[in-house]
C-alpha cells in the first residue's frame, strides 16, 4: 500500500472526510487524476456513500476489475441502485469474482442488503453463473423464500452443487432446503426441476439431511420423488449394522454383484460377492455370521462376535478367523487368501468351543 493510499484510507475508516480530501492534495492528486481503486473500495466498505459517490464524480480509478479486489463486490455490502449504476458506467464490471468466489450478489445477500441485490438482478447480473447458483443455495439454505424465488425466476442453477468456502460438502439447495425443515422452498425447487437424488460429498442427498434433522413430514414428501429402491437399501443398511457389519463393507457391497477376477490364483479364477440384499445371515453353533460371497466352497464371512472376517466351512465343522484384517487389505490380497483358505494353508486363529 502506498503512503498516499495509507493516509487516506485512515481518513476514511475514521470518517474524516476533509482529511481525505486534504490527503489527496497533499499528495497532489487534484481533481481529475487517477487514484488506486483500493481508496474506493474502503469507502464503500466502510459505507462511506457519499465520499463514494464524490470520489467517482470527480476522480478516476484504476484497475476497477482487480483480479484480487474487484470494486461490484465491495459495492454490494451497502450499495443502491444508483451507485451500481454509476459504477457501470466507469467500467466496473457486475459480474466479477473475488479470489475466493464472492460475487456482488452473494455479498449483498451475505450482509441483508436485499435491495440491492434486486437492484443487481435488474442491471443484468448474470444468474446462470457459478455465483448465481451459490446465491441460490445461500438463500435457500438461509430460509429466505422469496430470494429463492426470484434467483431461480433469473435463471440460477436449481442443481448448483460447487465447492466453496461455505459449503466445501458440495451441498445443492435443496440439501440446504431440507437441512432447516423449509417445506416451502424444498417443493418449490422440485418443481423447478431440482433433482433429490443428488449426493454431496458425503454422500448425502436431500432425504438424509431431513432425516438427520428428523423432518419426518418433508422425508416422506422427498422419498416420493427417489428410486424406491433407495429406501428398500436404507431399511437394509439399517438391519446389516445392527447385525455388526462395518459400514465400509456395506458401502462396498451396495446393490449390485461385485465380482474380482484372479490371474493368478490356483485355486479360482474369480470370487463374486453378494449385494447388500442378498447376504445371508448364517447361524451356527450358537453364533451369527453374515455370508458375504457366493459360489465358493468356503464361506467368507463377517464374524459378528469377534467383530472380523473369517472363513467359515458348516460341512467340515470348521472356522477360521481373520482378525485385524481390514477390508480393503483383504480385496488386495483376496486371491492368495482364498489359495490359502482352500488349500488348507491358512494360518489363522482356529474356532474354539
Amino acid at each position: 500500500m502506498t503512503e498516499v493510499e495509507k493516509e487516506v484510507v485512515s481518513c476514511i475508516q475514521s470518517n474524516d472526510t476533509d482529511g481525505v480530501m486534504a490527503a489527496l492534495e497533499k499528495h497532489g492528486l487534484p481533481e481529475g487524476s487517477t487514484l488506486p481503486v483500493h481508496i474506493l473500495n474502503q469507502a464503500l466498505e466502510y459505507k462511506r456513500l457519499a465520499l463514494a459517490r464524490f470520489l467517482l464524480d470527480k476522480y478516476g480509478f484504476d484497475n476497477l476489475n482487480d483480479e484480487k479486489n474487484p470494486v461490484m463486490p465491495y459495492a454490494a455490502r451497502y450499495g443502491t441502485r444508483d451507485l451500481f449504476e454509476r459504477l457501470l458506467q466507469v467500467g466496473a464490471d457486475l459480474n466479477a469474482l473475488t479470489p475466493v468466489k464472492s460475487s456482488a450478489v452473494g455479498r449483498a445477500l451475505a450482509f441483508g442488503n436485499h435491495k440491492g441485490v434486486r437492484a443487481l438482478l435488474e442491471l443484468g447480473f448474470d444468474m446462470k453463473t457459478y455465483a448465481g447458483g451459490n446465491a441460490l443455495r445461500d438463500a435457500a439454505g438461509s430460509g429466505k423464500f422469496e430470494l429463492v424465488k426470484l434467483f431461480v425466476e433469473h435463471g440460477a442453477d436449481v442443481n448448483f452443487n460447487g465447492r466453496s468456502q461455505v459449503f466445501p460438502y458440495c451441498t445443492t439447495p435443496v440439501q440446504m432446503a431440507a437441512a432447516i425443515n423449509h417445506f416451502e422452498i424444498v417443493k418449490y425447487l422440485i418443481e423447478h426441476g431440482a433433482d433429490v437424488t443428488i449426493k454431496d460429498k458425503n454422500g448425502d442427498r436431500a432425504y438424509s439431511y431431513a432425516k438427520q434433522n428428523n423432518h419426518t413430514e418433508l422425508m416422506e414428501y422427498i422419498k416420493q420423488f427417489e428410486p424406491p429402491i433407495w429406501h428398500e437399501m436404507d431399511n437394509r443398511v439399517k438391519e446389516l449394522k445392527r447385525l455388526g457389519l462395518p459400514a465400509e463393507i456395506i458401502k462396498w457391497l451396495g446393490i449390485e454383484n461385485r465380482r474380482i477376477d484372479f490371474k493368478d490364483s490356483k485355486m479360482t479364477e474369480y470370487i463374486e460377492f453378494e449385494t447388500i440384499f442378498d447376504v445371508r445371515v448364517l447361524e451356527w453353533r450358537g453364533r451369527t455370521f453374515i455370508d458375504l460371497v457366493k459360489d465358493i466352497e468356503n464361506f467368507i464371512v463377517w464374524v459378528k462376535d469377534k467383530k472380523c472376517l473369517g472363513s467359515l466351512n458348516v460341512e467340515h465343522d470348521e472356522l477360521i478367523l481373520l482378525p485385524g484384517l481390514k477390508w480393503k487389505a483383504f480385496l488386495a490380497k483376496a486371491a492368495g487368501i482364498i489359495d490359502d483358505i482352500l488349500d488348507g494353508n491358512l494360518s489363522g486363529e482356529p474356532f474354539e468351543e
